[in-house]
């Protein structure tokens, strides 16, 4: 029952198990020559488990983006402040908008992606690179 965020690169799957990219809330990865930043909050709620939002169960929330910003390859670390680029140390927040430093203002260029179940993704993906840490 693992859930799976999968990225699609040059006709080519990798999938990175939320077990994982919840536990380092920032991963920085390179798949067929492409760079990509994954983004994790545990503040996002269900917006279906109570009648009273605010009640319901923490889910988390993914975001995956392209860690550039002014022709700049950026590369991101989890602070209690939000996502700090070791470059600039500017501060991003989870919809990858620069929110704080130098680079404020700016935003990071969002990667499709997808959050499925695993036994679902390798029903039709099973030949998907598989994210180790």
């Amino acid at each position: 029952m693992e859930r799976v965020i999968d990225v699609h690169v040059n006709g080519k799957y990798k999938i990175y198990p939320l077990s994982v990219v919840r536990k380092n809330e920032v991963i920085n990865d390179i798949f067929e020559d492409q760079p990509f930043v994954i983004f994790y909050t545990s503040k996002t709620v269900s917006v279906l488990d109570e009648s009273e939002i605010s009640a319901s169960r923490k889910v988390g929330s993914v975001t995956v983006f392209r860690p550039e910003s002014n022709d700049r390859f950026l590369t991101f670390r989890k602070t209690k402040e939000g996502f700090m680029d070791e470059q600039t140390k500017s501060i991003w927040d989870i919809a990858g908008k620069c929110i704080s430093g130098d680079l404020k203002g700016s935003d990071l260029r969002p990667v499709t992606h997808g959050n499925h179940f695993a036994f679902e993704w390798f029903a039709f993906h099973s030949d998907s690179d598989i994210y180790q840490e």
